[in-house]
C-alpha cells in the first residue's frame, strides 16, 4: 500500500487526473477501474473519479509494488551546477533569461536542458505529481524571457492567462529587407509532415490555424530591419515562418530562407513579458512588465548590419 499526502501543490486536482500524473504510464481505463474497485481510496473511503482533492487529504493506493513500478515512470533531471540568469523570482514564479543553444525540455541526446538547470538551481517543494515547469516555450536558438511556475496553482493561473492572451510577449530580431511602418500580418499556419517545420498561407487549409503577428520596425536600411514582434497568437515557429511568408526572413534562419554568411541560426530574442490580467493568488503581477537583455552576439550582429 502506498500513502500519498495531498499538499497545497496537489490540491484542486481531480482524483483521476492526480493518479494519472502519479502512475503516468498507466492507461486511463485502468485508473478508472482501480478507483471503481476501491483499490484507490481517499481518507479511507471509496471516492468517485471526479472528486477534487483538498490539502490534507490522504490518498491510499492498495496496489502491489510491482504494479506501481510498472506504471510509474519517475522523471529524473541532471544536476548541472550551471547558474540561471534569473530576472525575477518569488514564491510562485521565476523568470529566466534563456541562453542561446540550449533546449528548454530534455532531448534524447542527453544534453543539459534549461529544465535541468531550473530544477538544479532553485528551491521548491516536489510532490508525487508536481515539480516546477515552464509555462511558455522558446526554440533552442531563441533567447530571452521564459516563465517557470514553482507550484501547481501558479502553473494553472499562468497557463490560463497565456491561453486568454493576457500575457503579452514582445520579441526582437533582424530581418532581410526594409520595413518602414508598423504592420499586422495575418494568415494560416500548417505543420509540415515531418512536424519540424511549418508553412504559412493566406487562405485557410485543412488543419491550419489562424495566426496574427504585429511587426514594428526599430532600425532599418536598404537591406535589413531590426523589428519588434508582438505575437497576437503564439504558434510554433510563427515569427520565423510568417516573416518568411511576407518576404522578410530572419537573418541567419537557415530553415526559413534567411541564410546569411556563416551564421548557423537566426537571432530571435524574447525581450519582454507583461502581465495584463491574472486572477486569483497571482493578481499581484497585474500591470507588471519584465525585460531581458539580449546577448552580446545579438548586439554584434546588429552592429554589423546597421553600422555601414
Amino acid at each position: 500500500m502506498i500513502e500519498l499526502n495531498i499538499s497545497k501543490n496537489d490540491e484542486n486536482q481531480r482524483l483521476d487526473r492526480f493518479i494519472k500524473k502519479y502512475l503516468n504510464d498507466a492507461p486511463k481505463s485502468l485508473i478508472y477501474k482501480m478507483i471503481r474497485k476501491k483499490n484507490i481510496k481517499v481518507n479511507d473511503s471509496r471516492t468517485s473519479i471526479d472528486y477534487f482533492l483538498k490539502e490534507g487529504d490522504v490518498v491510499k493506493l492498495f496496489l502491489s509494488d510491482d504494479l506501481v513500478d510498472k506504471y510509474r515512470n519517475q522523471k529524473m533531471h541532471i544536476e548541472t551546477g550551471l547558474k540561471l540568469d534569473i530576472i525575477y523570482e518569488d514564491d510562485n514564479i521565476v523568470l529566466i533569461n534563456k541562453p542561446k543553444g540550449i533546449s528548454v525540455q530534455p532531448e534524447q541526446d542527453g544534453a543539459i536542458s534549461l529544465l535541468d538547470m531550473l530544477l538544479s538551481g532553485i528551491e521548491y517543494e516536489e510532490t508525487g505529481t508536481f515539480r516546477p515547469a515552464f509555462c511558455n516555450r522558446l526554440d533552442k536558438n531563441t533567447t530571452g524571457i521564459i516563465i517557470a511556475a514553482k507550484n501547481y496553482e501558479a502553473l494553472k493561473q499562468i497557463n490560463k492567462a497565456i491561453k486568454e492572451r493576457n500575457v503579452k510577449k514582445i520579441y526582437c530580431t533582424m530581418v532581410f529587407g526594409k520595413i518602414d511602418e508598423k504592420i499586422e500580418i495575418k494568415g494560416f499556419l500548417s505543420r509540415q509532415d515531418n512536424e519540424k517545420k511549418v508553412s504559412v498561407s493566406k487562405d485557410k487549409k485543412e488543419g491550419s490555424k489562424a495566426i496574427s503577428t504585429i511587426v514594428v520596425p526599430k532600425i532599418s536600411n536598404d537591406s535589413f530591419t531590426e523589428i519588434e514582434v508582438d505575437l497576437v497568437t503564439g504558434r510554433t515557429h510563427q515569427i520565423r515562418a510568417h516573416l518568411q511568408h511576407i518576404g522578410h526572413p530572419l537573418v541567419g534562419d537557415m530553415k526559413y530562407g534567411g541564410k546569411y554568411k556563416q551564421l548557423s541560426s537566426q537571432f530571435l530574442h524574447a525581450a519582454s513579458i507583461s502581465f495584463v490580467r491574472i486572477d486569483g493568488a497571482l493578481n499581484y503581477l497585474n500591470g507588471k512588465s519584465f525585460y531581458a537583455m539580449a546577448p552580446s552576439s545579438y548586439q554584434q550582429l546588429k552592429n554589423e548590419l546597421f553600422s555601414k
